[in-house]
């Protein structure tokens, strides 16, 4: 059986790792689609929760407004996932840019690979 080592970012902030720790654990033989997922995920957040939109991400129909987010088992997992960081961690807005950032790289490397759909 083969185990996976999850490395800490030590140049990063505990919620940044958080967050990048939950992704490690996803679907590795669909990259593209745990990017997408994640990606979404945090757009969704960073806009309903802070008011703050991620560079290329548009809200959800139903998220239009800032505050204003669908209920918890209307959410994805990775939406309801974030939600919960912020509430129990050290998960801020700036933790979620980041991860955002680090994410959309990672998506444009299975798009030159042709891993997308």
């Amino acid at each position: 059986m083969t185990t996976t080592t999850i490395h800490e970012n030590t140049l990063e902030s505990d919620g940044y790792n958080a967050i990048l720790r939950e992704v490690k654990l996803g679907d590795t033989y669909d990259p593209w689609g745990l990017a997408m997922g994640w990606l979404f995920g945090i757009g969704e957040v960073s806009f309903s929760r802070y008011g703050y939109l991620q560079d290329g991400y548009r809200p959800s129909p139903g998220t239009e407004e800032h505050g204003k987010r669908s209920p918890e088992r209307d959410q994805n997992y990775e939406t309801r996932a974030l939600f919960d960081m912020i509430d129990e961690e050290d998960v801020d807005l700036a933790d979620l840019t980041s991860a955002f950032a680090v994410l959309d790289r990672y998506r444009s490397w299975c798009v030159l690979a042709g891993r997308d759909y």
